[in-house]
């Protein structure tokens, strides 16, 4: 069933196809929350945890007040914005409008570029938005790539980049380069352990573990990235997982308290 399908079934009272439907979402999620750890680049102290744990609630609220006049993921973006503000604490209390009222032209405290007004959710703008945000992620995030390869020697940046981006096999790259495929395993062993090692790693690993990269061509990268972020997702999935399985009919039976 489609995401929409299934959260209208879930409005009409069968709560048991919820963790149905956040196994099918929750990916959108943990995307949504790493962009907004590297958005604000780990202000407050929040970490991606916090913003998965919100995003969750954000996720049993979205279900409840759904309407399909759009699709699910653009609705519940919408909560995970407001969700995630409260978590970084940017959103005003309702208890005082005219007390707490605050300009929409007012900057950010931790980011002067961006106002509060630009941080409120627009459902007519949110396709751009999300487009031109997913552009300036994979921009910086092939940039950090790059600076990282250029302190390899060149043999081994090489062989990254036809295995990681062109996705070509061991045999093929020995072809390219003349060596014995053996050579180039090693070669790309010794590459992988130096970044691994190196002060780079931590810049990287912000974005995506540098083994995920495995099996994506230049041409996708290069036009969305797309591929890039379903592996991403996979081993963000496999890493939050377990830690998310046991929450999930807790949560949701808490938040109809």
């Amino acid at each position: 069933m489609t995401n929409e399908e299934l959260a209208m079934k879930i409005q009409k009272g069968e709560a048991e196809l919820m963790p149905q439907l956040w196994e099918q979402i929750k990916r959108w999620v943990y995307k949504m929350a790493h962009k907004w750890v590297f958005r604000f680049d780990g202000a407050r102290g929040v970490t991606v945890d916090d913003l998965i744990s919100s995003g969750y609630i954000a996720f049993a609220e979205a279900v409840k007040t759904f309407q399909p006049v759009s699709a699910f993921t653009t609705w519940l973006t919408m909560y995970l914005k407001k969700a995630f503000l409260d978590t970084y604490g940017l959103r005003a209390h309702k208890d005082d409008p005219l007390h707490d009222a605050v300009s929409l032209d007012a900057p950010l405290q931790i980011d002067d570029d961006l106002t509060l007004g630009e941080s409120v959710a627009d459902p007519y703008g949110e396709a751009e938005l999300l487009a031109q945000e997913e552009k300036l992620f994979q921009v910086q995030l092939h940039e950090a790539l790059e600076e990282t390869l250029s302190t390899l020697p060149e043999d081994q940046s090489e062989v990254l980049r036809l295995h990681y981006y062109d996705s070509l096999s061991f045999a093929e790259i020995a072809q390219c380069v003349g060596v014995y495929p053996q050579t180039v395993k090693q070669r790309e062993s010794k590459a992988l352990r130096t970044i691994r090692r190196s002060p780079k790693a931590q810049q990287l690993t912000s974005f995506i573990d540098f083994d995920c990269y495995h099996g994506v061509g230049s041409g996708t990268f290069r036009r969305t990235g797309m591929s890039i972020q379903e592996r991403y997702l996979m081993n963000l999935e496999y890493a939050c997982e377990r830690k998310m399985h046991k929450q999930v009919m807790t949560n949701y039976m808490d938040s109809l308290d």
